[in-house]
C-alpha cells in the first residue's frame, strides 16, 4: 500500500490501528460535545418575565426614598439576580369602612399611598415552567419580597406576563 513502510506505519511514524483508533475518539469526542450542548439549551434559554407588585399603604415619604433609587437591581437569598425594578408609580390608597347603615364605603386615605413597582426580569426558561425567580414563586396574588440594596417591601404580585405573552391583568388607574 501506498504510504505504508513494511512495518505498517504510515510514513514510518504512525501504524494504521493507531490511526483509527485516534480517528474513533476525536468523533466520539465531537458527538460527545454536541449531546451536552443540546441537553444544555434543551429547556430553550432564557426568558424575559415582566411583573408588578402592590404595595399598599406606605407613607408618601417613604414611596419618594425608593423612587430615587429606580432601576434598582433585585436581590433573593443575599445574592443579586437578574431581575430590576424599573418604574414604580403611585396610587392613591383606599380604605374601606362601613356606615351606619352597614355598607360598606371606599375613602381615600390622604396619610397613605399605595405603590405600583414593575419588575424586568431573565430566568431560565425551566424557571418558567415553576413559575420562579431566585426562590420566589411568580403567581398574581402570591406575597412577594421585594428586596433591591436600597429598599424592601412586601407586596402582591398584581400582573405577570413571560416573554411576550399577553399580560394577565389591567393595572390599576394611576
Amino acid at each position: 500500500m501506498k504510504g505504508l513502510d513494511e512495518r505498517g506505519r504510515i510514513g514510518g511514524k504512525l501504524n494504521l490501528i493507531d490511526l483509527i483508533i485516534i480517528v474513533i475518539v476525536v468523533i466520539a469526542v465531537v458527538v460527545a460535545v454536541r449531546m451536552v450542548r443540546s441537553e444544555t439549551n434543551a429547556g430553550g434559554g432564557t426568558v424575559d418575565m415582566t411583573f408588578t407588585v402592590l404595595v399598599e399603604g406606605i407613607q408618601e415619604e417613604t414611596y419618594q426614598s425608593a423612587a430615587e433609587h429606580i432601576p434598582s437591581q433585585l436581590i433573593a437569598s443575599g445574592s443579586y439576580v437578574d431581575a430590576y425594578v424599573t418604574d414604580v408609580k403611585m396610587l392613591p390608597h383606599t380604605v374601606y369602612m362601613i356606615d351606619e347603615n352597614w355598607n360598606r364605603v371606599a375613602a381615600m386615605d390622604s396619610d397613605l399611598v399605595d405603590a405600583l413597582f414593575t419588575v424586568e426580569a431573565t430566568v431560565p426558561r425551566e424557571a418558567v415552567q415553576l413559575n420562579t425567580l431566585g426562590t420566589q414563586e411568580i403567581r398574581i396574588g402570591k406575597i412577594h419580597y421585594l428586596k433591591t440594596a436600597y429598599f424592601e417591601f412586601n407586596g402582591t404580585i398584581y400582573t405577570a406576563e413571560w416573554d411576550g405573552l399577553p399580560p394577565t391583568s389591567e393595572l390599576p388607574a394611576a
